[in-house]
């Protein structure tokens, strides 16, 4: 045995491998120190419950928020935090992801806790950003891949990416994506519970009855619902070929009637797409549950929610 050198009355065998194999014993060492093993890897000292002091093999840790445009997108929604709070973000050398969310908009995202290993989940970086699902929720850590300032970081990130994460299929990668089609209900938008709008829902509908539905661009990061929800006042449905198209008049929060009775000013491309708005490819959803202390725009008319029949 081995005299420490950091300690005269301890011993160690000399083949650990951490920097005790090189005689600096953990209990002699500050907690936080740093020091190179006999493995030559990188260790830290760290204390545990108990208060005992322990070499540790120390990983890289890399803040994900100093990624310029981050932000966290969670089923939909762009999570904003609370005045004075910050959103934490990391990822270290051995794929380890931590998040904490402070979440102004979203109570169930508020203080939520995610702990896991890229390496142990279907995930993709093949957008902006690392997509994933956990807890049948899809999270998109988003940020600008093609930023100048952050793309020694960025390129990090994609090195532990490749290290650790087995390329997906395409059509693995499409289910992760939170926005598309194969995700037919938002659970838990700042909105409420949303449902893509197919064209087999029109028969569980009435016409002559007004519904709330979730339109156009800007409905994951837009709070209060006026420029997204509007009342669709259902009329009939019209054919043109394989399309189908809503008649009836769409009512807007600022007053104006969009389309006017007009057809198909929103529309699916076949029975089985769903509807989109007019002019555009932008989904339309349905609404089956106010988030609890969200409200719609009190200019709106009085609609019914979606009841969905299983």
């Amino acid at each position: 045995m081995l005299i420490c050198k950091n300690d005269k009355t301890k011993k160690y065998k000399g083949t650990e491998p951490s920097p005790k194999g090189l005689g600096y014993c953990a209990h002699a060492e500050k907690t936080g120190t740093i020091k190179k093993g006999k493995n030559k890897e990188i260790w830290i000292i760290k204390k545990s419950s108990n208060g005992t002091k322990k070499w540790i093999k120390f990983y890289e840790i890399y803040d994900l928020t100093k990624i310029h445009q981050f932000h966290i997108i969670r089923s939909n929604s762009v999570i904003v935090a609370k005045k004075g709070k910050k959103q934490i973000c990391t990822l270290d050398e051995k794929g380890n992801l931590y998040i904490k969310m402070s979440s102004k908009y979203v109570p169930s995202a508020d203080s939520q806790i995610i702990e896991l290993n890229i390496g142990k989940i279907n995930i993709t970086n093949e957008f902006n950003g690392l997509e994933f699902k956990y807890k049948k929720i899809c999270y998109h850590i988003y940020y600008n891949l093609s930023s100048k300032r952050s793309s020694k970081l960025i390129k990090i990130i994609d090195k532990i990416f490749d290290k650790y994460v087995k390329k997906l299929s395409s059509n693995k990668v499409w289910k992760l994506i939170c926005s598309n089609d194969s995700n037919n209900i938002t659970k838990e938008h700042h909105y409420g519970n949303l449902i893509l709008f197919y064209p087999h829902m029109l028969k569980q509908m009435k016409k002559g009855k007004k519904y709330y539905i979730v339109w156009q661009q800007g409905w994951n990061s837009e709070y209060t619902g006026y420029y997204n929800i509007a009342v669709m006042d259902y009329i009939d449905t019209r054919r043109s070929g394989s399309e189908v198209g809503i008649y009836g008049d769409i009512i807007q929060a600022n007053g104006s009637i969009y389309g006017k009775k007009q057809y198909g000013i929103i529309h699916s491309y076949n029975s089985k797409e769903p509807f989109v708005s007019h002019g555009g490819d932008d989904p339309v959803h349905l609404v089956t549950k106010w988030r609890k202390g969200f409200k719609p725009p009190s200019s709106l008319p009085k609609a019914n929610l979606f009841k969905k029949k299983d």
